[in-house]
C-alpha cells in the first residue's frame, strides 16, 4: 500500500558526513538575560530607542531626552563618588575614616563604569548585535546541545551573588543613616545629606547588578560556545578524525567565527575591563586593610558591617574579572588540543598541515584579549596571582600602620 522512495546511500570507508543541526527556536533576549533582563528599561539607562531613532525619525527627540535624563543619572552616580573621595582626603592617612571612605569612593568608581557601559550598551544596542552573532555559532555546531541555551543556572547564581552583595552594601548605607552619617567611622552631618546617599546607594546597587548580569551572561555565552567547540574538537581528535580535510576546514572556520564574534564583544566589554580592576583592587585593600586594622576596637555591630565589607570588594572583584578569564582561557585551550593530536605527524595533505598550524597560531595570537589600562592581560594566570597578592598589600599596610603606632607615629596631612 505504502511505497517507499528513499534510498540508503553507503558512505564508504574513510569518509566523514558532518549533519549540521537546524536550530529551530532562537535565543530571545529574554531567555538570554533572563529575570534581570527585564529591569534595564527602570534603571533610567536604558537608550536603546537611540537605535530606534536611527531608522525612524519621529524617535529622535524621544531620544535625546532619554539620553539626557541617562546623563543625569550618570552624574548624580558620580557626585556620590566625588563626596567620598573629598572625605578621604580630608581625614588622615591611615586612619579608619581615610579607609571606610576610601573603599566606599573606589567602588564608587565602579558604579559610574557600570552606570556608564549600560548606558553606552543599550545606545549601541550591543545585547541585540551579540544574539545574533550568537545564533551564527550555533549554527557551527556538529552536534546541537540544548544545555548550552539554557542559561538559567547562570541567571541564578548572578542573581544570587548580587542579592548578598546588595544585602551588604545596603546595611552598611542604612547603618550610617541610622547613626546620621555617611561613613560609620565619620560624624554625624546634616540629614538631607546623608539621606539623599542613601538614596543613591539604593540607586547604585540597582545599577551595578543589572549591569553584572548583562556582563556575566554575555561573558557565559561566549565560553560556552567555546568550550564546546573544544570539546568536539577534543573528541575529533581521540577518534582520529582531524586529519579529514574537510572536518578540520569546518573546525577551522568556526574557530575564526568565535574569535570574530569575541574581538567584536570585547569592543564593549572592554570599556569596562580597561579600569575598573584598578578601582576594585584598591577597594580590596582598603577593606583588607580596615578588617586586620580595626576590627578589634570598634562595636561588634559595626565591625560586623565593616568586615562583610571584604567579601562585598572581593566577590564585586571576582565577577568583573573571571568571566573574562574565562573566555581568554578556552580560547587558548584550543592550541593544546590541536598539538596533543599526533595523527598530524604522519599527514601527507598539505592543506591539512596548513590548517592545522593556521588554526594553533589563531589560538596563541589570536587579537581577541583584554587588557587592564592597554597592558596587563586579563588571563586566569595572572588574575591568581592579582587575587593572592593585593588583598596581601592591605595586610602590608595594616603591618605598617602597626610599627609607626608602637614606635609613636601618627600620619598626619
Amino acid at each position: 500500500m505504502f511505497e517507499s522512495k528513499s534510498e540508503v546511500v553507503k558512505i564508504p570507508p574513510g569518509t566523514f558526513c558532518v549533519q549540521v543541526p537546524e536550530i529551530k527556536e532562537p535565543i530571545t533576549f529574554g531567555k538570554f538575560l533572563g529575570p534581570l533582563g527585564f529591569l534595564v528599561p527602570f534603571t533610567g539607562l536604558d537608550c536603546s530607542v537611540v537605535a530606534l531613532s536611527k531608522v525612524d525619525p519621529r524617535y529622535k527627540v524621544r531620544a535625546w531626552i532619554t539620553q539626557l535624563f541617562a546623563l543625569i543619572l550618570i552624574a548624580v552616580i558620580v557626585f556620590r563618588c566625588y563626596t567620598f573621595f573629598q572625605l578621604k582626603l580630608s581625614v588622615n592617612s591611615m586612619s579608619l575614616e581615610w579607609a571606610e571612605s576610601g573603599m566606599i569612593a573606589f567602588m564608587g568608581v565602579q558604579s559610574v563604569e557600570c552606570a556608564y557601559c549600560i548606558f553606552s550598551w543599550t545606545r549601541r544596542d550591543f545585547i541585540s548585535s551579540h544574539l545574533e552573532k550568537l545564533e551564527e555559532v550555533r549554527q557551527l555546531r556538529i552536534k546541537d546541545n540544548e544545555k548550552l541555551d539554557n542559561y538559567s543556572t547562570a541567571h541564578f547564581k548572578i542573581l544570587a551573588w548580587t542579592t548578598i552583595w546588595t544585602v551588604i552594601v545596603m546595611t552598611h548605607a542604612v547603618a550610617c543613616a541610622v547613626q546620621e552619617k555617611v561613613i560609620l567611622s565619620g560624624h554625624s552631618i546634616y540629614p538631607i545629606l546623608f539621606y539623599e546617599i542613601l538614596f543613591i546607594t539604593l540607586l547604585v546597587c540597582f545599577h551595578v547588578s543589572v549591569f553584572l548580569n548583562y556582563f556575566f551572561i554575555v561573558n557565559c555565552s561566549m565560553t560556552r560556545e567555546i568550550e564546546y567547540f573544544n570539546l568536539e574538537l577534543e573528541e575529533a581528535r581521540k577518534k582520529k578524525t582531524l586529519i579529514n580535510s574537510d572536518l578540520i576546514s569546518k573546525f577551522s572556520n568556526r574557530q575564526c567565527e568565535l574569535i570574530d564574534w569575541v574581538r567584536n564583544a570585547n569592543k564593549s566589554v572592554g570599556g569596562y575591563t580597561c579600569t575598573t580592576p584598578i578601582s576594585l583592587f584598591n577597594s580590596v585593600i582598603m577593606a583588607v586593610y580596615v578588617f586586620f586594622s580595626f576590627h578589634d576596637d570598634l562595636p561588634f555591630i559595626q565591625a560586623v558591617i565593616l568586615n562583610l565589607n571584604v567579601f562585598a570588594t572581593l566577590f564585586m572583584t571576582y565577577f568583573s574579572l573571571k568571566p573574562v578569564c574565562n573566555v581568554q582561557f578556552q580560547l587558548h585551550d584550543t592550541s593544546r588540543i590541536l598539538m596533543e593530536s599526533r595523527e598530524f605527524e604522519k599527514s601527507d595533505d598539505s592543506d591539512v598541515m596548513n590548517t592545522y598550524h593556521v588554526m594553533i597560531d589563531r589560538s596563541l595570537r589570536h587579537t581577541a584579549r583584554l587588557r587592564v589600562l592597554g597592558g596587563i592581560p586579563i588571563y586566569p594566570t595572572t588574575f591568581n596571582i592579582a587575587m593572592f597578592f593585593i588583598p596581601n598589600l592591605g595586610i602590608l599596610l595594616s603591618f605598617v600602620k602597626k610599627s609607626l603606632h608602637s614606635y609613636g607615629l601618627e600620619m598626619h596631612h
